[in-house]
């Protein structure tokens, strides 16, 4: 089976018994042990050629006929990124098109996650995890908690299941309520500002190139809401944003996921993610806004696609 043309690639799937093996112009690369069906086959690299090559009885792989073995030279890695295939539930499939998308993942960067401890970047760990897996994955990435006095640590649980990914996060201590100016109420807002500044100060002073950041679908739509009825303009966060004055960039890879398909994801693989529960809590105007977001697309997804679509195709001979 020869596959041409093709844009990306992964490394689970079987074809009529044969390992499926890649040549992406640097080498050959098993794709390790067959656990996913044919059609489980997902997209994640580019590639030159697809192939199919039988195993032979010697145990190395065999050439095309199925009967000469492939010189030892030209042998498969068995290095455990070459060996354990990246998972593909749907949540990770709508971040690698994102990713692909923004080109948010490139060779040789360093990311910074900010992990909070919650659902959205649980998900975001889980993904770059397993991503860091995939045979030619040129990225590093560290989690790095900020904790207050007001937020909690991560729990003992989630540290055990960052450890089961091979992720050992950071912790960072915040002294978020002193920060405050007399005579200013503590909200939601200045905590998540101030935890935002911590990552972005640790990030720059550390040598990362891209901050990773949770914001999903519905918080983009959110902010569109409450910018256009609240400011009057046109702006929400970007999936992909470099600042002017600093060496770095920020990335949104769950820009196209929906906040049900991340607590479906969530409750699929057993998160023990946490949410804050401080008792400063003041988000009615986001509230508002995700009722009035829910309202306008009737809790559907792929509305809530098409709206975000419609920032991306403008017609300024149509507008005011």
């Amino acid at each position: 089976m020869d596959i041409l043309g093709c844009e990306e690639w992964t490394f689970s799937g079987v074809r009529n018994g044969h390992s499926l093996v890649c040549t992406p112009g640097k080498g050959l690369a098993r794709l390790g042990p067959v656990i996913h069906k044919p059609q489980d086959i997902h997209l994640v690299a580019r590639i030159v050629v697809v192939r199919s090559v039988p195993t032979h009885p010697s145990g190395h792989t065999a050439d095309r006929d199925g009967k000469s073995p492939v010189p030892h030279h030209l042998d498969f890695p068995t290095h455990p990124a070459y060996t354990v295939p990246m998972p593909q539930p749907l949540l990770f499939r709508i971040i690698d098109k994102a990713v692909y998308d923004y080109t948010m993942i490139e060779g040789g960067d360093r990311l910074l996650v900010g992990a909070s401890g919650g659902k959205d970047s649980t998900a975001l760990i889980h993904y770059l995890a397993f991503r860091r897996r995939r045979p030619g994955a040129d990225f590093s990435f560290t989690a790095l908690h900020v904790q207050s006095e007001i937020t909690p640590p991560l729990s003992p649980e989630l540290e055990a299941l960052y450890a089961d990914w091979g992720v050992a996060p950071i912790a960072l201590d915040v002294n978020v309520l002193g920060r405050l100016k007399p005579g200013r109420k503590m909200n939601c807002y200045w905590c998540s500002t101030q935890r935002r500044t911590e990552l972005l100060d640790y990030a720059i002073k550390n040598g990362y190139n891209k901050l990773v950041l949770g914001h999903h679908l519905d918080d983009m739509l959110e902010t569109l809401l409450m910018n256009m009825i609240n400011k009057g303009e046109l702006s929400t966060m970007a999936p992909k944003m470099t600042y002017r004055d600093y060496p770095l960039a920020v990335i949104r890879p769950l820009c196209y996921a929906d906040e049900g398909t991340i607590i479906a994801h969530g409750k699929e693989q057993g998160y023990m993610s946490g949410t804050c529960t401080c008792g400063y809590q003041d988000n009615s105007g986001r509230k508002e806004a995700r009722r009035k977001l829910e309202q306008l697309t009737d809790g559907d997804v792929q509305k809530k696609k098409r709206l975000l679509s419609a920032l991306k195709n403008i017609y300024p001979e149509y507008l005011p």
